[in-house]
Parts: C-alpha cells; sequence; structure tokens
C-alpha cells in the first residue's frame, strides 16, 4: 500500500488485517479438522456391523459433510420385509440433537405394525437407512432416498406413503424420488403446529378440540371417513358457533 502511495490514514492496522483474515477463514470453514479426520476415518473403516454407502455425492470436508450409512443385516430383513409386502409405507425424518457440531442425523424407514407385550397392535418406525449432512436440506434427503433405493432394490411404484415432518426439502426429494407415493405430514408435528399456534386462537378450547378432531381422525381407516369428519368440522368452524352452542363469542 505504501508503494502505491496509499495515504497512511487510510492504511488499516496490521491488527485489522489479521482479523480480517480470521474472519474470512471462519467464514469459509464450517468444521474443524478434527471432525473432519474422525468422519473420514468412520467412512474408511466404519465400525462393525456399519457399512457406508458409496455415492459420488457423498462428501466430507471443512466445507461439507454428507454420506448415508446402514447395517447390513438390519437391511437385509427390512429388504426380505418389503418383498413379501403388497404396499411400502415410509417415514423419514431428521434431528440436531446428536452432537455438538449441529451436523444432521437423517433415517428413512418403513413405518411396520408391531404387537406389544400387551398383545395390543401399534404402529412403529422400523429405521433402515441413515445419513449425516450439515443441513437438513433436498440433496440431504435425496441422497437418503438413492441410498435407501439401491441398497434395498424397492421399486419405487410400490411405495404407497410417506410419512415426513413437512420439511420442503424433504417433500421435494420424496416426490422425485417415489412419484406414486401418496406424502403426508406426521401426527406429531401437526398437533406441535396447532400447539404453536394456539395463541392467535380467540377461545382457548378451540385448540382442544381441533387436537381432539385430529387425533380422531388419524385413526380412520377410510379415506371417505376422514372427508366427512373434516367437511362436517370445516364447516362448524366457519359458522357462528354461539347460534349452536349458546355461546356469545365467536371461536374462530
Amino acid at each position: 500500500m505504501v508503494t502505491d502511495k496509499v495515504p497512511e490514514a487510510h492504511i488499516p492496522t496490521t491488527r485489522a488485517l489479521d482479523g480480517s483474515r480470521h474472519r474470512y477463514l471462519k467464514k469459509r470453514s464450517k468444521f474443524c479438522v478434527d471432525l473432519v479426520e474422525m468422519l473420514k476415518d468412520f467412512l474408511n473403516n466404519p465400525p462393525e456391523p456399519v457399512s457406508v454407502f458409496e455415492s459420488m455425492n457423498a462428501a466430507v470436508s471443512e466445507d461439507e459433510v454428507r454420506f448415508a450409512f446402514f447395517e447390513a443385516s438390519n437391511m437385509q430383513a427390512a429388504t426380505e420385509y418389503m418383498a413379501g409386502s403388497e404396499r411400502i409405507i415410509l417415514i423419514s425424518d431428521c434431528t440436531y440433537q446428536t452432537n455438538h457440531q449441529r451436523l444432521v442425523l437423517g433415517s428413512l424407514g418403513l413405518a411396520v405394525l408391531h404387537r406389544d407385550d400387551h398383545g395390543k397392535v401399534r404402529c412403529r418406525f422400523w429405521p433402515v437407512m441413515f445419513s449425516v449432512s450439515e443441513a437438513e436440506d433436498e440433496s440431504a434427503y435425496d441422497l437418503l432416498c438413492k441410498a435407501f433405493i439401491d441398497k434395498t432394490g424397492v421399486n419405487p411404484g410400490k411405495v404407497s406413503n410417506i410419512f415426513l415432518d413437512g420439511h420442503a426439502g424433504a417433500f421435494a426429494a420424496m416426490q422425485r424420488q417415489f412419484p406414486g407415493a401418496c406424502i403426508h405430514r406426521d401426527l406429531q408435528h401437526v398437533k406441535k403446529n396447532i400447539k404453536d399456534n394456539a395463541g392467535k386462537l380467540q377461545d382457548t378450547n378451540l385448540r382442544t378440540y381441533i387436537t381432539d378432531v385430529v387425533e380422531f381422525s388419524a385413526k380412520l381407516s377410510q379415506p371417505s371417513e376422514f372427508h366427512t369428519v373434516w367437511k362436517d368440522t370445516l364447516g362448524r368452524l366457519r359458522n357462528k358457533w354461539h347460534e349452536e352452542c349458546g355461546s356469545k363469542d365467536r371461536l374462530v
């Protein structure tokens, strides 16, 4: 700068330049070297009985993390189960609650019926394929789907329903990889939406009512029953309930 005859008053201090350099480096590097080396070691030498899905889209660096893995015997059991099923229902979700680096652990698996110790039949999630990524985005879900299809050999057209948390990237990836499937938002996240927006309702009892209808309708086996319940419910919500219930206030 001196050579270029920049006025001394305009020349930044060494400390300022050093701070700018570190801010730039911090912005460019998302993950520390130790973490990257640990993840690379996991990919090259996965612990038993883990297997890593080999893909050109997999990446581990200071700027990007994305790979999928599975357990071989569990994968084989899931593959055999799907081969004997007339239709396949999938569930997928991600969580940040597994590590301090905020890497996303994703999973894709089956919705299966299970009889518990008391003889009651319940629906359970059978995780089959897993992924680790820097973000919960469409590319992460896309890798998860491709890995699942590749290792199980499942016909995507055989997948009839998929339950998600409502993430836009998940929806786009699942719709592309399983074009014939009906995609739903899972009940837990629907109920969370109701809870989060309950403060906007004029009547505090309405939250309980809507949640009850959601839970009841989720257990209906026939689409016609589901549509009848919600047609009646929405019709009632659009009217002045005080005409039916004697209330002076509208619930909506």
